[in-house]
């Protein structure tokens, strides 16, 4: 599994580097390594997955195929959902992606007890970042619907709380899918948390100001793909959210959040840190967050907030009102 590679090599580089970035967790955890979550968590699941289109009949049958990843006790295609019920994110990919290259977010999340959702729509030259926007609302509505349905594979399998997630396109699209769509879809987020959200039309940033569920922003510190006006720190600032954090990667890569495609790459920083470090970066941090707002987990956010403190791999972090009670 990616994750566990992920993982040996971040902890290989850490044996190398200053005994700083050794201590980052107060509590004992090495940074990297994500498999004690485990131990913080509970069970570890395999990776499950399904290849689903369905129809939204409010937008006239609109297709929306879709990519889930969830907790299996054997991993595979159509698989067997693990018993359990377990929160949802639905990610959002970026501009000129699909739902591949989100996909290192659900071998991060999924071990843990998440149902990640990645929509395939709005994968051209010209996508309609509303119908996107939608898409994820769609999406989180439809996976509770699921939840409830006898029928359904997911029966007793969803747990009521949802997230919109989302890589730069993706990400100014899930502002989109909570300020904008979730009431006429009968969905209520529970938090934001994107990657590089990049700037939509309609504006992710005016979105943002109507959003007041926790927002999480990662972003790196010299971001080339976005252009003033319609980076993460400008969606941050924009948020009406009275818990929101900013986490800023040192030579950190638009497109290596995710897996990336070379179209996004032609547009990207010629040079930064290892992809899979990146991404590794990424799930420590996502990971907390998650168990926080989707299963609140009070020691998550406080294991969040240590690391963030004392990390030497990012540039800068803000935080505003996100605090352990």
């Amino acid at each position: 599994m990616r994750l566990a590679f992920l993982t040996l090599s971040l902890i290989a580089a850490l044996a190398a580097a200053p005994a700083a970035a050794q201590v980052i967790f107060a509590d004992g955890f090495e940074s990297g390594d994500t498999s004690a979550w485990s131990d913080a968590v509970g069970l570890r699941y395999e990776l499950g997955h399904r290849t689903v289109t369905w129809l939204d009949a409010t937008r006239g049958n609109r297709s929306v195929p879709t990519e889930v990843y969830y907790p299996a006790e054997v991993a595979g295609d159509e698989v067997p959902v693990a018993a359990g019920a377990f929160p949802v994110v639905v990610c959002g990919h970026g501009y000129t992606m699909d739902a591949a290259s989100p996909r290192s977010l659900a071998e991060a999340l999924v071990p843990l007890g998440f149902i990640v959702v990645l929509p395939d729509t709005e994968t051209g030259l010209f996508p309609s970042h509303d119908d996107f926007g939608k898409d994820i609302a769609f999406l989180a509505r439809t996976l509770q619907d699921a939840g409830a349905a006898p029928w359904s594979p997911f029966y007793g399998r969803v747990a009521p709380l949802s997230a919109a997630s989302g890589h730069s396109m993706g990400g100014g699209a899930a502002h989109l899918a909570v300020a904008d769509h979730a009431a006429s879809y009968g969905v209520a987020f529970a938090t934001i948390a994107t990657l590089a959200a990049a700037r939509t039309s309609p504006s992710s940033i005016t979105a943002a100001a109507g959003i007041t569920v926790p927002a999480l922003y990662l972003a790196d510190d010299r971001d080339c793909a976005l252009q003033a006006g319609g980076a993460p720190s400008d969606h941050y600032a924009a948020v009406g959210s009275s818990c929101k954090t900013l986490i800023t990667i040192q030579d950190g890569r638009h497109c290596h959040y995710v897996d990336p495609t070379v179209l996004c790459e032609l547009g990207d920083c010629a040079t930064g840190i290892d992809g899979d470090l990146q991404r590794q970066i990424v799930a420590e941090y996502l990971i907390p967050w998650f168990e926080w707002t989707l299963k609140g987990r009070v020691e998550a956010l406080v294991r969040l907030n240590a690391l963030m403190a004392s990390d030497p791999r990012l540039h800068s972090y803000q935080q505003l009102g996100c605090t352990p009670p």
